[in-house]
């Protein structure tokens, strides 16, 4: 018997019996089943940043340790998610979730749960979609004003994260006072 097995136990253990008569042997491979855990040593940790650029392709890694080696379930916003989906992919194991092609509606929330006969764990990801600058509507390229009105000046963007906006009048950049 060996009381409170722990993964120093794995191994080889070999039963030698032999008498006058003869002798024989039996061997027999211990393995200790250990549940997934985190490469970090924890499920609390925030989650993990992968930074995109729209149209580019992302990849979620699902590091655990475990024995037997766990299976993956991938989730966004709590959402199952299916290989069948075209955007999708898993590596043969279905440790790593692959986006083949990113787009700014697939940045959000995303988990991994691995699981296997000793329990579970999960690692959380935050996609981030970077998407450059674009303006989303036209605007009036020239406007009259009475001399001494005000005018508010309008540059309708979006962008993933959000630009940094610089008005400039004849080459010359106009200071933050004039943009607030």
């Amino acid at each position: 018997i060996i009381p409170r097995i722990g993964r120093e136990h794995i191994g080889t253990y070999t039963c030698l019996v032999s008498s006058v008569a003869g002798s024989d042997e039996i061997s027999i491979e211990v393995s200790v089943a250990s549940p997934p855990e985190t490469s970090t040593g924890s499920n609390d940790n925030g989650p993990r940043i992968i930074i995109s650029r729209v149209n580019r392709p992302a990849s979620l890694h699902c590091q655990v340790d475990a024995f037997p080696p766990p299976e993956f379930e991938w989730y966004k916003e709590n959402v199952p998610l299916q290989e069948l989906e075209r955007k999708y992919s898993f590596n043969h194991d279905g440790s790593v979730l692959n986006v083949m092609k990113t787009t700014a509606e697939d940045a959000g929330n995303y988990s991994c749960i691995a699981v296997n006969s000793a329990g579970s764990a999960s690692v959380n990801f935050n996609l981030e979609v970077h998407v450059p600058p674009h303006l989303e509507e036209v605007v009036e390229e020239e406007i009259i004003v009475e001399e001494g009105k005000s005018v508010r000046l309008f540059c309708p963007v979006r962008a993933t994260p959000p630009p940094s906006i610089l008005w400039m009048k004849a080459s010359t950049i106009l200071p933050s006072s004039f943009t607030s």
